[in-house]
């Protein structure tokens, strides 16, 4: 879905799982590397359980991109790499930008700092 380098890779995982807020402590990480960095797919590859809402997921992706809506291939792609309670999230949409989550503040410093690292 992203095609974050390895650094990039490592950086997001440690924001991401830390203390389990938006993913598992022990979420697996090349499963991890697959999503956020490209390459082959896992053959034993398992959805990443995300802790938070849906739109959370659509917030960091708008971040990530810094583009100003997702694809339609990204909205589709998501429903097969993310996991709810354990429940296909189904295709996702355009978070609400005038309803952003709790976690907006977060994830934009985390979208930040990766994008200033990448340059």
């Amino acid at each position: 879905m992203f095609e974050f380098d390895p650094a990039q890779c490592q950086y997001l995982y440690g924001k991401l799982t830390k203390d389990g807020h938006f993913l598992p402590e022990k979420t697996n990480q090349t499963h991890f590397n697959y999503v956020f960095g490209g390459g082959l797919y896992p053959e034993d590859f398992k959805p990443l359980r995300w802790n938070r809402s849906k739109q959370a997921i659509g917030e960091l992706i708008l971040l990530l991109t810094r583009k100003p809506s997702i694809s339609r291939g990204k909205k589709r792609n998501a429903r097969n790499l993310f996991l709810i309670n354990n429940k296909d999230i189904g295709e996702l949409s355009n978070p609400k930008k005038d309803e952003p989550t709790k976690d907006y503040g977060i994830l934009e410093e985390i979208a930040k700092s990766i994008n200033t690292r990448s340059v």
